[in-house]
């Protein structure tokens, strides 16, 4: 089963939310909107209204993953992140396509 694991931090370093295998499986429901739907999972700040991770299946025999994150790492960088665009170290990321490998971006 293809999936995504991260944890979600806010500006503060605090952890708000962690996926597991692209699920929502721990939130911080007192500031953020959890939303566990059967293809969709994603976490909004109630405050703004802004979504900070969203996942999203696609297909079943062709399965696909579209991942959105605008969300803080532990170290206060602010990663801002789709299936088109992504903010790392400095560079900015556009047109890519990621196939048969065991991971396409790792953040450790």
């Amino acid at each position: 089963m293809l999936g995504i694991d991260f944890e979600v931090f806010d500006a503060h370093g605090k952890r708000v939310a962690i996926f597991k295998k692209g699920i929502v499986v721990q939130g911080d429901k007192e500031n953020y909107i959890i939303d566990s739907g059967h293809e969709t999972y994603s976490v909004t700040e109630k405050s703004t209204g802004r979504v900070v991770a969203r996942v999203q299946r696609r297909g079943v025999k062709d399965a696909g993953l579209d991942v959105q994150v605008h969300m803080y790492l532990p170290n206060g960088f602010l990663l801002d992140a789709g299936p088109q665009t992504i903010n790392l170290g400095g560079i900015k990321m556009t047109g890519n396509v990621f196939k048969n490998c065991g991971a396409g971006i790792a953040i450790g």
